[in-house]
This record gives structure tokens, C-alpha cells and sequence, in this order.
């Protein structure tokens, strides 16, 4: 059974430009390119490094090792963060073939190809270039999305538009059938989420009864992450997800958080333009590499 929960919104911020430059070429083939993104502040290594901890964190993976610097994780599902190698620290190998034979190594033993999350931050230097020689393809560029917690209000929403707290169970299945998620590959995802143990809320918003969007929230080291946001088809383009973020960020700054961060696919302008509208500013952008 669901039980209400508040209704909320934030202060909004102004919606910061977004200027991407012109591709540019970092292979020697030809090869989709990542935009880059205008920050609106310049964030420390150090500062990114946090950021990459907390995401990581909070997205349990099954199967985890730290190796030379890098995070390396494996949970047989179409969950990225979860089925790749992320650095957070330098590495001490001589080479960068060294650093990539170690983490093919690692996921070959896993039965799943290789996967390298990349940041001009924290990668090492020529990383992303030495992989593209050795064949892996360029995917999925993504901006990490954050706003601080030092401004939230909360607000009324009208009586039809309704949000509930639902358990971590029930939320993860109502995301996984609007997906249309193979039932496989469900009972995995639902395993991997179960590890999380720390502070977490799933929310809905209902629209007169009818489910119309879903987003998860969970704390750590005074960061509130948003995941798992989906609206339903129907409802798309109208707002119907700013609640839950607004509720989230109530609730992280309730409970102590001063920031809140989300990850967005750089190609998503819909999703893009309503995290801007609810005052969330790229601190740095992420790629992946996939092995051939």
C-alpha cells in the first residue's frame, strides 16, 4: 500500500545556457564525437572525484573491484554505472595498455565485454585516444546535473496531481514494466537495487489516479542522487516530473544534504530543459568506451 507524501517544489533558478563547441576529432578515424559543455563554475578534481563516489555509491553494484585507480563493476544489466570501469584515483601501471588489460581481464572472468566511463577529469591522460586505437566505440554522452540545497521552498500542487511514497520493491517493478523490461533482466536489477541499505525515497506522481511519473531518491556524504526518473508516455512535456524532483530535494535538504545531483544523456534536450527549469547546472560531462 502507498502512503502520501508531501507535495513540494523549489525555488527555481535562473536556467543557465547550455554552449556546446564543434566536434573535434581525438581518434584517428572517424568517430561520433562528444559536445563540451560550458560549465557554469569550474569544479575541482578533487570536487568531481566526490561527485563520481557518491553516483557510484549509490548505484550498488553486483560484482565490484577496485583496480589501479579504477572502480570496476559488472551486474549483467543495461544499468551503465553498474557494468563499467570508472577511474577515481591515479593509476600507478607504466602503460595504459597495462590499465586496459587489467579491466579486460576483470570483466572477461564476469562474462561481459569491457566498458570504460570516461572524465577529462580524472581519466588518464590519452585514455579515451588509446582506446579508441585499440577499437572501442564512442557511446553515450552524459551531463552530470547538480544544484545546491540551500534554497528549497515548498509548495501546494492542485488535488488532482498526487504524489505517494511507494516502497523500493513496487517502485522498481513499476519501473521495469513501463520499461518493458525483459522479466530476466528485471529479477537481476531488482537483486542489484536490494544492496542499497542507506537513506533512500521512490516516489510517484499521480495524475486523478493514473500513474504519470517515477523518480528515485537515495543520500550519501551529504548528496541527495535522483535515478531511476521516468515519465509515462502520455504524460510527457508537461511537467509532471518536476514534483518528484522538488520532493527529493526537499527531502535531502531536510536531511541534511547541501547538494543534489542527477545524470542526463547530453542528447536529451527534453529532460535537459526541465532539470535546468528546476535549477540543476552541468558540472562535467562523461562518455563511454565499449569494447569491440
Amino acid at each position: 500500500m502507498t502512503k502520501p507524501f508531501p507535495a513540494d517544489s523549489i525555488r527555481l533558478a535562473q536556467r543557465p545556457t547550455v554552449q556546446m563547441t564543434e566536434p573535434h576529432s581525438v581518434d584517428t578515424i572517424r568517430l561520433a564525437q562528444r559536445p563540451t559543455v560550458q560549465m557554469t563554475e569550474p569544479h575541482s578534481v578533487d570536487t568531481i572525484r566526490r561527485y563520481e563516489t557518491s553516483t557510484l555509491n549509490t548505484s550498488p553494484a553486483l560484482h565490484e573491484q577496485d583496480i589501479d585507480g579504477w572502480r570496476v563493476r559488472a551486474s549483467g544489466t543495461d544499468t551503465r554505472r553498474t557494468n563499467s570501469a570508472t577511474c577515481l584515483y591515479p593509476t600507478t601501471h607504466t602503460t595504459l595498455d597495462a590499465t586496459i588489460a587489467s579491466v579486460e581481464a576483470w570483466f572477461a572472468a564476469k562474462q561481459q565485454g569491457s566498458v570504460f566511463r570516461l572524465t577529462d577529469a580524472l581519466s588518464p591522460l590519452g585514455m579515451d585516444a588509446r582506446l579508441a586505437e585499440r577499437g572501442y566505440r564512442y557511446a553515450i554522452n552524459c551531463h552530470f546535473m547538480t544544484r545546491p540545497l540551500d534554497n528549497v521552498v515548498a509548495s501546494s500542487l492542485p488535488e488532482s496531481i498526487q504524489i505517494h511514497e511507494v516502497s523500493l520493491l513496487v517502485g522498481t517493478e513499476l519501473l521495469h514494466q513501463l520499461k518493458q523490461m525483459d522479466a530476466d533482466k528485471a529479477a537481476v536489477e531488482v537483486a542489484r537495487q536490494q544492496l542499497w541499505q542507506g537513506a533512500q525515497r521512490f516516489l510517484t506522481v499521480r495524475v486523478d489516479g493514473v500513474l504519470a511519473a517515477i523518480g528515485l531518491g537515495r543520500i550519501e556524504s551529504a548528496h541527495v542522487g535522483i535515478f531511476c526518473m521516468h515519465t509515462v508516455e502520455a504524460f510527457r512535456g508537461r511537467g509532471y516530473a518536476r514534483p518528484i524532483i522538488n520532493s527529493l530535494c526537499e527531502w535531502g535538504s531536510q536531511s541534511g544534504a547541501h547538494t543534489a545531483f542527477l545524470q542526463v544523456e547530453a542528447d536529451n534536450a527534453t529532460a535537459i530543459s526541465l532539470y535546468e527549469g528546476a535549477g540543476f547546472v552541468p558540472a562535467y560531462s562523461y562518455w563511454h568506451r565499449i569494447q569491440p
